[in-house]
């Protein structure tokens, strides 16, 4: 739909206060943990306001230790909580990397 190369799920731990994603590799499944207010996920998960990262690097809010990690880079995002029923932040979706350009109005 958002012609992105990757798009991640990151769910609440709030035990921990941290956001935790499993990603599959060739090597099997290995875990994210971000804590919340940290990078991008985790300030989605702390103000609960959509961000659309047309340069990821230059956002001080962003934090390369999960690209270093996987061997990735990446260049743009548009991250948005996810809400329950009682209006609570569950989770926050991430949408990485736009195939043509960065993410726009239409794409939030």
């Amino acid at each position: 739909l958002l012609r992105a190369d990757r798009c991640t799920l990151f769910l609440v731990d709030k035990e921990r206060d941290q956001l935790v994603s499993k990603v599959a590799t060739k090597a099997g499944p290995t875990e994210i943990r971000v804590h919340i207010g940290e990078g991008i996920a985790g300030n989605v998960a702390r103000n609960g306001a959509k961000l659309n990262i047309k340069d990821a690097y230059a956002d001080t809010r962003f934090s390369p230790e999960t690209d270093k990690r996987m061997g990735y880079t990446t260049r743009t995002i548009l991250a948005m909580p996810i809400m329950d029923h009682a209006n609570e932040i569950v989770a926050v979706t991430q949408v990485i990397n736009k195939l043509n350009g960065t993410f726009t109005a239409e794409d939030e």
